[in-house]
């Protein structure tokens, strides 16, 4: 596959790959070209290496950052000393501070969900123990009134939200 194909299709730009390349994750072949030879990847390894890239995620973004059709996009600065940390953690992995960036805020928006709904369900739990025990011990309910009434009260608000 050429460079700009194998870029592609990783998802990477063409200096992250000539960086991978040269970290010796992926072995570089030249092919004749009309004018002069060009260097072609092998189809096998870019798919290991985007099986191991990739493989912590569930959708693979597929364009490329500086595709001319890239609407979508999201800007932003760091502090010189977050972005250090960036750049070296990106360099163990054989990547671009860019694509790590990119690949961190995906991880954290696909996993936000799931962990906002089991917050809000551990603290409605933690809502009805608290009311149980302000029923039974304030208000002088019996333990088995109090359960009924905080299970109504779970039930009701369940329902609204």
């Amino acid at each position: 596959m050429k460079r700009t194909e194998a870029a592609r299709f990783l998802g990477v730009s063409l200096r992250t790959l000539d960086r991978i390349a040269a970290s010796g994750r992926l072995s570089k072949g030249t092919e004749a070209g009309s004018t002069r030879p060009f260097v072609v990847y092998r189809r096998d390894e870019l798919e290991t290496l985007k099986a191991e890239l990739y493989k912590d995620r569930r959708v693979i973004w597929q364009r490329l950052p500086n595709d001319a059709n890239l609407s979508d996009s999201v800007n932003f600065r760091l502090d010189s000393a977050y972005y250090h940390q960036l750049q070296e953690l990106a360099a163990t992995e054989g990547t671009s501070s860019g694509v790590l960036a990119r690949r961190i805020v995906i991880r954290f928006l696909e996993a936000e969900p799931r962990n906002l709904e089991l917050e809000v369900f551990r603290l409605r739990e933690s809502i009805g123990a608290i009311f149980y025990v302000l029923l039974t011990l304030k208000l002088g309910s019996t333990p088995a009134e109090a359960r009924k009434i905080v299970a109504e009260t779970m039930k009701l608000g369940g329902e609204g939200a």
